[in-house]
């Protein structure tokens, strides 16, 4: 029976699943997300139901197994304005630059301005009403910086 024992866990994880690690001290881990068939989207949509509403407003943030969110909030970020997701995996989503009523040239001075030279390069990219962007590239911790924003552009 004793060696019987370890193997019954190994299945009851793959039935059950195993918690996993989504935002950490670096930002995002989109490698964690694609695991469980998730996207960035996915996720700020689960923190919204948290009463999360930036990335870095959370330290940590874990899918349960049983699919629920776990966060351990950034008490030092106050989360008074609702982001926009621009840029996902590479990806610009077009429909929230028009949105956020921005103009084409708005992400390439952004991405400039952070040294960032391919968008593609971009993991998550997002802008809050109040000009801050939350920029994580590939392989590097976020970061977060204020742009200005025009007085109507502001939500």
């Amino acid at each position: 029976r004793r060696l019987w024992w370890p193997f019954a866990l190994k299945p009851r994880r793959a039935v059950c699943g195993k918690p996993s690690v989504v935002i950490n001290k670096n930002g995002v881990d989109v490698s964690e997300l694609k695991k469980n068939n998730l996207g960035v989207d996915d996720l700020i949509e689960s923190l919204r139901g948290t009463g999360n509403y930036s990335l870095d407003s959370v330290h940590y943030a874990i899918y349960e197994s049983n699919g629920k969110l776990t966060v351990l909030e950034n008490e030092e970020i106050e989360n008074k304005f609702l982001p926009i997701l621009i840029v996902e995996q590479g990806r610009i989503q077009k429909n929230n630059l028009a949105l956020a009523h921005l103009q084409d040239d708005f992400l390439p001075s952004v991405l400039q301005r952070a040294g960032v030279k391919n968008v593609k390069r971009v993991e998550v990219l997002t802008i809050d009403g109040s000009g801050k962007i939350y920029l994580q590239v590939k392989n590097e911790r976020y970061i977060t910086f204020n742009v200005d924003l025009p007085k109507e552009h502001k939500w």
